[in-house]
């Protein structure tokens, strides 16, 4: 149980790969904050988790606001106390090729995905107290939600013929 005592938050964490990272974080121990999108599977799926004798709880989070992301962290800390480990996974594909992508959803793509990492990470990092220094370390990882299988918006690769 590595991370027994640890708190972690995970956006995106109602399917695929955030999902797979919130059952094990659980299993090694960690209490888990699955955040995704209100409307998602979600609560569900952190409602089943919990029953399982998991310390699992479900918050909604937009992560294209800071309000939502800072009450997210905020919420966090109230349950559990602090926020120890973010995986920043929430993020969605491209629309297609690039030459086919409009600069709105060029944006929105840009937001989720890299502007959501700062914000989740700056949201988590107000959290440290001051004077922990190297006592206390926030991990924040980047998901890649959507970049393996858009190559063309975000891999350098325009349509070809």
């Amino acid at each position: 149980m590595r991370l027994q005592g640890k708190t972690m938050i995970v956006t995106g964490g109602a399917s695929g790969i955030g999902l797979a990272t919130v059952e094990r974080c659980l299993k090694e121990g960690a209490k888990v904050v699955l955040s995704d999108l209100a409307g998602s599977d979600g609560a569900a799926r952190a409602q089943a988790l919990d029953a399982m004798g998991a310390r699992c709880l479900f918050m909604p989070c937009d992560v294209t606001s800071t309000e939502q992301v800072d009450a997210l962290v905020a919420n966090t800390v109230e349950q559990w106390g602090s926020v120890d480990i973010v995986f920043a996974n929430a993020g969605i594909g491209g629309t297609g090729d690039a030459a086919d992508t409009t600069d709105a959803d060029y944006l929105r793509t840009i937001d989720i995905n890299l502007n959501g990492v700062f914000r989740t990470a700056r949201g988590a990092a107000t959290d440290v107290p001051p004077g922990l220094g190297q006592h206390h370390q926030l991990r924040v990882d980047p998901g890649r939600a959507g970049a393996e299988r858009h190559r063309g918006l975000f891999g350098g690769q325009g349509r070809r013929g």
